[in-house]
């Protein structure tokens, strides 16, 4: 009887298959040397891997091979994706996975590291489903998210720390698709929102808006079901709202308005260090909030056009990317007070070391085991907890 592997999860084969973008069993099986049918026996948990399988799938996969041993943990509940379309398909799925090995990132933290307490409000009109908010409620909304989060009416210096502070986790993950900006998702196990941020549009004016974005859907969205959000029709409503919602935060009208002395692209881009947004979001509020005739606002979108600042604008390259520092922290703290030896990490995690500097936003090469002088011993577990980050 040929030898299989006790406790294999084909699942965790299928989910590791999606998360580097191998799209098809037929198309693992040609990497390992089986045949399709194995692999879609494997994956469905009809048969397990002989030993020697194990080692070339986790060689392929760049897994340990405990990784396929591990339960899988349920992500039941409705990821807000930027962009449905077919072709960001395979890009929502390698993230989604990902997003996976994050709650266990996460989960694991949870054992050594009292996380900040989360404070995302809901602030949905459930009442009347995702298509009953209106422009004014949702500019409520967002001067109710700021009332509850102690800011003024001024710029918001980092947003990912603000948000980390309020309890998210915030992490920044390369989709390998310009398509796909970031996503969002409210974990019902850890009462936690997760906002995943993209690497590929690297400027600081879009990152800002994304995670805004993203937080609109924390708090107007959390209780969307997943069939309404696959409604063509509710997306692009959804959508709407976030995008809405995301200007009034950013730039809150009243004193927006104040600062707006006269609405021309120069004006725009004198603000644009002082804000961080971008002067693209600034022509949009100005138009939300009835600052300019609506033939004045398309003269200025044509002239942003003819600049070339469709694709590139003023102060993108020296407004620095703003970086999730929390989960950072943690490891760095871990492995400081020697409660974890950066070498058992990926045993602990079931993850390659690779992965969980991806996820967790560190070095490249940090959790790479160090020569026994610099290396720290393992001491008894305790509780860590951080001050808060200045935003």
């Amino acid at each position: 009887m040929r030898p299989g592997t006790p406790g294999f999860v084909g699942a965790r084969l299928r989910a590791a298959r999606e998360a580097r973008g191998i799209i098809t069993a037929s198309g693992l099986a040609e990497m390992i040397g089986v045949s399709r049918a194995a692999v879609s026996q494997y994956e469905r948990g009809e048969q397990t891997p002989s030993p020697e399988i194990l080692r070339v799938l986790s060689h392929v996969l760049n897994l340990p091979p405990q990784h396929f041993i591990k339960q899988q943990r349920s992500s039941e509940g409705v990821h807000f994706f930027r962009s449905l379309a077919s072709a960001t398909k395979s890009a929502r799925l390698r993230a989604h996975r990902k997003y996976e090995w994050l709650l266990d990132v996460v989960a694991f933290l949870r054992e050594y590291v009292e996380f900040p307490e989360v404070l995302f409000p809901s602030l949905g009109d459930d009442a009347k489903g995702p298509l009953g908010l209106s422009n004014e409620m949702i500019e409520e909304a967002a001067t109710q998210l700021r009332r509850h989060w102690g800011l003024g009416d001024g710029p918001i210096s980092n947003m990912a720390w603000l948000l980390e502070n309020k309890g998210a986790i915030v992490s920044q993950l390369d989709f390998e698709s310009e398509k796909l900006d970031a996503f969002s998702r409210w974990n019902p196990e850890q009462q936690t929102p997760f906002i995943i941020l993209g690497t590929e549009k690297g400027y600081a004016a879009r990152s800002r808006f994304n995670a805004a974005h993203e937080v609109a859907h924390m708090v107007l969205h959390r209780h969307v079901t997943a069939k309404q959000f696959a409604s063509p029709s509710i997306f692009k409503e959804l959508e709407r709202q976030a995008n809405r919602f995301a200007g009034a935060f950013l730039l809150p009208g009243n004193t927006f308005l104040n600062e707006l002395y006269n609405v021309t692209l120069d004006t725009l881009k004198s603000l644009k260090p002082r804000w961080k947004v971008s002067i693209a979001l600034m022509l949009k509020r100005a138009e939300d909030l009835g600052a300019i005739r609506e033939s004045h606002a398309k003269s200025l979108w044509m002239n942003l056009a003819r600049r070339g600042w469709k694709r590139k604008e003023p102060f993108d390259d020296s407004i620095p990317i703003e970086l999730p520092r929390f989960l950072p922290r943690c490891f760095e703290m871990l492995i400081k007070e020697g409660i974890v030896r950066r070498e058992e990490l990926s045993h602990r995690l079931a993850l390659s070391s690779g992965d969980i500097e991806e996820l967790a936003n560190l070095p490249d090469g940090c959790l790479q085991p160090l020569s026994p002088e610099q290396d720290i011993a393992a001491v008894t577990p305790k509780i860590l907890k951080f001050p808060q980050a200045e935003w």
